[in-house]
């Protein structure tokens, strides 16, 4: 029982769930029946030799299994394939350059960050609900011989595009690429289901600082544990949340986009990417022209999304579907930990004629701050409501996901980033908007059926020109941007 892990246990559940044959525990004792009436010698074989093991791990899997997140049900439901948009996942991939990765040492630390929390040791049940493995094997750090650009591909074609089965472990990837004539190359793969955006860029920079030699505190408090105090957790603004999002609703425009074929052609979305970086200097005065007017970088940053999506559009008005980093105050050490904390809310804008910018960016901020005191709200319910009668659409398809820090870079310069891509099941258009590496950074992650690069980067122009605007533009209460 002692050399069975958790691992072997869930690919036998999978041969088993895969040949229609059903287990249980029942005090104590192993019962399993086949539909077809019938079990392979084979399959009788490890039930025997690994049964005790398998009773142990049921049990445990009953009494600590833990709810999942709203938004971990959404995009489950959003990965159906008679969803649009669907028939895909969650799922986050970025590579980063170093010179010569000292592979074990980097599998140590990996191994380490997979003991220090839970998420990474974390499966999802078939039947919609979160486990924490217990008994694992150390990870192994895949590698190949990073020969030419072409090697290279191969490893992100396959892994940029992954999806993670539910039931299965690790939701992760590491690979090394290793070359004897240029920089080294780490491929990070993972499921949006056990780390936002936020606990993402977490994860990397602890591992990082572990390999450096530095030292990362390691929290007592747990994802299960918040998962499951945040199941009971009141919120005290629910009622006046509900009263604000029941006017909103009224003001909701869907965007009206106009795509190379109908959204619902799409079988198996791929995504692509297009961005910009702006310097630092640029960025630095943008903010300080949003400071100046009392106004956060995210809301004039997202005014200007807005209004250049409905100027190339030709819409009068759009909602878009915002992305929120959400960990409720439960605990001293919330913020220290990794998981799926993200909720979602809803931003609405409104053409207006001789209207100056600044009163633009206003409105947005009144709705991103009527946001933040909602935050406790869960979004997916306004998502429902817009779908009501829906069933399957991708009703809200444009998200704009803000990570915005201060420019507060991160002390990896080391690694260097170099390639990222983002891609969620239901969304055509992800808007990402970053200055941790130092300067601001726009990135659209978008679904390569239904655009052409050529015009995804065509309006990503556009967009960058308002914002250099408004980076040069000094008085913001008597211009139109």
């Amino acid at each position: 029982m002692n050399d069975v892990f958790d691992t072997d246990i869930l690919k036998l559940l999978g041969t088993l769930y895969e040949n229609d044959i059903f287990i249980w525990q029942e005090q104590g004792k192993l019962k399993y029946k086949s539909k077809e009436g019938k079990i392979s010698k084979d399959i009788l074989m490890q039930l025997k030799d690994m049964k005790l093991a398998i009773i142990s791990f049921l049990q445990d899997c009953e009494n600590n299994k833990f709810p999942m997140s709203p938004l971990q049900s959404a995009y489950l439901v959003g990965e159906a394939n008679n969803c649009e948009l669907g028939n895909t996942n969650a799922h986050y991939y970025i590579e980063y350059e170093i010179s010569d990765i000292d592979v074990e040492k980097m599998q140590t630390v990996i191994n380490e960050l997979i003991f220090k929390h839970d998420v990474l040791r974390m499966i999802v049940l078939k039947e919609g609900e979160n486990y924490i493995l217990n008994n694992l094997p150390l990870y192994t750090l895949s590698t190949y011989q990073y020969i030419d650009c072409t090697s290279r591909k191969r490893v992100r074609n396959i892994w940029k595009n992954h999806v993670y089965k539910i039931e299965n472990w690790p939701m992760f990837h590491f690979e090394v690429g290793k070359s004897d004539v240029r920089n080294d190359v780490l491929h990070i793969s993972f499921d949006c289901l056990i780390l936002d955006a936020w606990s993402a860029k977490k994860l990397i920079d602890e591992l990082f600082q572990l390999y450096n030699g530095q030292k990362v505190d390691i929290p007592q408090f747990s994802f299960k544990e918040y998962m499951e105090k945040a199941a009971i957790y009141e919120s005290k603004t629910e009622k006046k949340a509900e009263d604000y999002w029941k006017q909103e609703l009224e003001k909701v425009s869907i965007p009206s986009i106009k795509t190379e074929i109908p959204i619902h052609e799409v079988t198996s979305p791929q995504f692509g990417r297009v961005e910009y970086i702006f310097t630092f200097e640029e960025t630095k005065c943008l903010y300080e022209r949003a400071k100046y007017y009392k106004l956060t970088p995210a809301a004039t940053i997202c005014t200007l999304f807005l209004k250049t999506l409905c100027e190339e559009y030709g819409n009068q008005s759009m909602t878009l579907d915002i992305t929120l980093f959400n960990r409720l105050p439960l605990n001293a050490e919330v913020d220290k930990i990794l998981g799926e904390f993200t909720n979602v809310g809803l931003v609405t804008f409104q053409k207006s004629d001789n209207i100056c910018f600044l009163d633009e960016v206003i409105k947005i901020q009144r709705q991103f701050w009527k946001l933040v005191q909602y935050r406790e709200y869960d979004g997916t319910k306004l998502l429902k409501n817009l779908a009501k009668g829906k069933v399957g659409k991708a009703v809200l398809p444009i998200v704009y996901t803000c990570m915005l820090d201060g420019c507060s870079c991160s002390e990896q310069p080391l690694f260097k980033e170099v390639y990222a891509l983002s891609k969620t099941p239901q969304v055509m258009l992800d808007h990402h908007v970053r200055d941790d590496l130092g300067s601001l950074k726009l990135s659209f992650d978008y679904v390569t059926d239904l655009f052409r690069e050529e015009d995804v980067e065509k309006i990503l122009l556009a967009y960058v020109k308002r914002v250099k605007s408004a980076m040069t533009q000094i008085e913001w209460d008597c211009i139109v941007i």
